[in-house]
């Protein structure tokens, strides 16, 4: 899972998941981080013609991933009536999905294109999180279902918020006052450079990766961890 998700289950107290595509032989019945950088909720084949992008290395989708999950159900539980209780006590986290489908498109789109992409990444989102929902026998989708379907309890978990708390007053949260420019990165007013990406060379890294509130476009653990606070912290109170 992303950054906020290992920071959500450390404050749970869950264990920390291993990576699916790194599967050493291990058991996922604790669970499994379907997660890859730069995943996209549309299909690959949506950028494959946008100067800049072109055509991706792995198909890594969020309907890509959820395939992946459909693989490994099998060796979670069976038969189907044992997967019912097993996946009713289960956590599923749902990951950001959308911001590269945007920050890809920008490489060769205006912003009243990427704009109008609006509508097929939220379906394709609210699909992915439907197919989740069926696959683990709770019933069918979001957030209107909540009424017809009151055993599902959907949370939607405010990304936005937090970070712009974060933005407006840095030092309340321990940030530097330069809020914008990255830790890890090369050079520049935000020391970001795309032809020196952090780890390429050209690149350097800050001291104290704690205080920024972005690693090289990515936000830091340190971020991640105030927004799985605050998620979790708006669950306890609803």
């Amino acid at each position: 899972m992303p950054l906020v998700g290992r920071s959500a289950a450390e404050k749970l107290g869950l264990p920390f998941v291993p990576p699916f595509l790194a599967h050493n032989g291990g058991s996922f019945r604790q669970g499994a981080n379907f997660a890859v950088a730069g995943a996209t909720a549309l299909n690959a084949s949506f950028f494959r013609d946008i100067p800049g992008v072109g055509s991706f290395v792995l198909n890594t989708s969020s309907s890509v991933q959820l395939g992946w999950f459909d693989s490994l159900k099998p060796s979670l539980c069976s038969p189907a009536q044992e997967c019912v209780g097993f996946f009713h006590n289960s956590l599923f986290f749902m990951g950001e999905f959308g911001v590269n489908d945007y920050s890809f498109s920008f490489f060769g789109k205006t912003l009243p294109e990427v704009r109008s992409m609006v509508p097929d990444v939220v379906k394709a989102i609210k699909l992915a999180t439907k197919r989740l929902i069926k696959q683990t026998r709770a019933k069918d989708a979001l957030f209107n279902v909540r009424i017809n379907h009151p055993d599902v309890r959907v949370v939607y978990a405010d990304f936005f918020t937090p970070v712009i708390r974060i933005v407006e007053s840095p030092a309340t949260f321990g940030f530097t006052s330069d809020i914008l420019r990255c830790c890890c990165g090369g050079g520049g007013k935000y020391n970001f450079n795309t032809s020196a990406g952090c780890g390429m060379a050209g690149s350097t890294v800050c001291d104290y990766p704690a205080t920024y509130l972005f690693w090289d476009g990515h936000m830091t653990e340190a971020a991640y961890r105030i927004i799985a606070n605050a998620w979790l912290n708006s669950i306890n109170t609803s």
